[in-house]
C-alpha cells in the first residue's frame, strides 16, 4: 500500500506548516522507502546532535505506510519531555484521521465503479434476455398455430386422425406451458430494471 496513492502531499504539508508555527517544533512525513511525503517549512535536513526526535508510524487498515517524524532543535527546552511529546501525538493523530479518512473514500470511490460496472452488466444482460423473450413469443404464436391446424386436419381425417389429435392437444398444452413460463420471465424483469434502476439513483 502506497500512502501517495490516497492521500494529497500539499495538503498534509499545509496542516504540518499551521502544527509547526503553532509548536515550533519541525516535522517529515516519509513513506515506508523513505521518500518525503510532506514536509513543514522549518525541518531541516541536517541538524545537530542536540536536536531531539519522536517518531509516530501511521498505520491504515493494520499496515503501517509511513512515518511522522518530529524534530525539536532546542533541547534544553520543556518542549523536549512532555509538551514535544503532547504536540507529537496531536499531529500524530490528526494525519492519522486524514490519511485513513482519504483511505476509506477511496475504498468507497473504487466500490462504487465496481457497482456502476456490474450494473451495466446486468442491464445489458436484462436486455439481451428481454430479446430471447420476444423470440419466444413468437415462438407460442407458431405453436399456437401448429396445434390448430393439426386439430382442424386430424378432424378431417376421422377415425384415422385420433393419434394426431392427442399429438396437436400436447402442442398446444406446451405453447400454453412455454406462454406462462415466458410471462412469469418478463415480470421477473420487469422487477429487476425496477430495482437497477433504484440502485442507478443512489449512485
Amino acid at each position: 500500500m502506497d500512502i501517495k496513492d490516497f492521500i494529497d502531499g500539499k495538503q498534509l504539508e499545509q496542516i504540518m506548516q499551521d502544527w509547526a508555527d503553532s509548536t515550533g517544533l519541525a516535522a517529515i512525513i516519509t513513506d515506508n522507502d523513505g521518500e518525503c511525503i510532506a514536509k513543514s517549512n522549518n525541518y531541516m535536513d541536517s541538524c545537530d546532535d542536540t536536536a531531539s526526535t519522536l517518531d509516530h508510524d501511521i498505520v491504515v487498515d493494520n499496515e503501517q505506510i509511513g512515518t511522522i517524524t518530529i524534530m525539536n532543535y532546542d533541547d534544553n527546552s520543556i518542549r523536549s519531555s512532555r509538551s514535544a511529546k503532547s504536540a507529537a501525538k496531536l499531529l500524530g493523530d490528526i494525519v492519522d484521521i486524514l490519511v485513513n479518512t482519504n483511505y476509506q473514500s477511496n475504498i468507497d470511490n473504487n466500490k462504487i465503479d465496481d457497482l456502476d460496472s456490474e450494473i451495466e452488466k446486468a442491464a445489458s444482460l436484462i436486455r439481451e434476455i428481454n430479446e430471447k423473450s420476444f423470440q419466444l413469443d413468437k415462438i407460442e404464436s407458431k405453436q399456437n398455430i401448429l396445434s390448430l391446424n393439426a386439430s382442424i386436419e386430424a378432424a378431417r381425417a376421422g377415425e384415422f386422425g385420433r393419434g394426431f389429435a392427442v399429438v396437436a392437444a400436447e402442442v398446444g398444452k406446451l405453447a400454453v406451458n412455454s406462454g406462462e413460463i415466458n410471462k412469469s420471465i418478463k415480470q421477473s424483469l420487469k422487477q429487476l430494471t425496477e430495482t437497477i434502476k433504484e440502485l442507478e439513483k443512489l449512485m
